[in-house]
């Protein structure tokens, strides 16, 4: 399907053209992925609980050595906010989305 804008024929999906529900979407996902990256850094792993300065924002008890939280709490956002690097992206403007090395990539992820 194809879209006029100025005189030019553009398909759906180009990066001129995004539905209201895309960007209902794109909203909705937001929102979703702030609640996980404050729900999971704070309930789930404890994080910003303490206030000891050789622990800075970790909990109070830890299991692993520090480096490992500050490493799984960097490591958790990229993972969470790694759909938005596609989000605005067209398959018909940049082949290379669907190319094997791409998906690989995200499935690393």
């Amino acid at each position: 399907m194809m879209y006029q804008i100025e005189g030019k024929y553009k398909p759906y999906g180009s990066a001129l053209y995004y539905s209201n529900w895309y960007i209902l979407y794109l909203t909705c996902k937001s929102l979703y992925t702030a609640n996980e990256i404050v729900w999971g850094s704070y309930f789930d792993m404890g994080l910003l609980r303490t206030t000891e300065r050789s622990k800075f924002g970790l909990r109070d008890k830890l299991l692993f050595p520090v480096w490992f939280y500050y490493f799984a709490a960097l490591t958790d956002l990229l993972i969470k906010c790694e759909w938005a690097v596609t989000a605005g992206m067209s398959p018909y403007e940049d082949p290379w989305i669907n190319s094997i090395w791409f998906t690989t990539f995200e499935g690393v992820l």
